[in-house]
């Protein structure tokens, strides 16, 4: 007998991926339901189980989606700027822009995951280490070109400074939860960047 051939998804996975990761961002794992799943992916609890397996599956897929969105994000961001310098300065206001208003409230998905479970997940706790050496890498590789290309002091330690502006990047998305005033993430911006001279 022939097998029928699989009927395809009639939802967009992206879209789907996109709004799991507003509902984790808001309500954590612990705290994010199948129902609250099901109302925001437009999705029934059959479908989202038959697509994603079950609420981890999809968590990690999420969380992946995530780190891809927000990693080409950021590369847009530094590439708009020429010296090492402004591409910090454009990482630092990205941040600041990411942490105002709704976006802010909703929060990192990144920041959320690393309060809630690292320490009860080793499997995710390993995934948020490798995030988090990424972003300082980055950070780092955009300190060393500005002190190659002078607009950034050759006094700094790059592996320090990197270290530095990273949590500062996180701490940011953490008080944007709390619908933080726009000139308190200026000042921050210009604070971080004066760490620079």
């Amino acid at each position: 007998m022939t097998a029928l051939p699989r009927r395809p998804r009639t939802f967009d996975t992206d879209v789907a991926l996109a709004n799991a990761i507003n509902v984790f961002s808001t309500k954590g794992y612990n705290g994010t339901s199948i129902k609250d799943l099901s109302e925001s992916l437009n999705l029934t609890a059959g479908s989202i189980y038959k697509a994603f397996k079950d609420k981890r599956t999809l968590f990690m897929k999420a969380l992946d989606y995530y780190k891809d969105q927000r990693y080409t994000l950021s590369q847009v961001r530094i590439a708009q700027a020429d010296s090492g310098r402004e591409k910090i300065r454009n990482l630092l206001n990205g941040y600041a822009h990411d942490s105002l208003g709704e976006s802010g409230q909703i929060g990192c998905m990144v920041v959320a995951t690393a309060v809630e479970l690292s320490s009860e997940d080793s499997e995710i706790k390993q995934k948020i280490n490798r995030l988090f050496d990424s972003g300082i890498k980055t950070i780092r590789e955009l300190i060393i070109l500005g002190q190659q290309d002078g607009s950034i002091s050759m006094a700094i330690d790059p592996d320090k400074m990197a270290q530095t502006i990273h949590s500062i990047t996180q701490g940011m998305r953490v008080i944007g939860k709390v619908n933080v005033d726009k000139s308190h993430l200026e000042n921050i911006v210009s604070t971080s960047m004066s760490l620079l001279d």
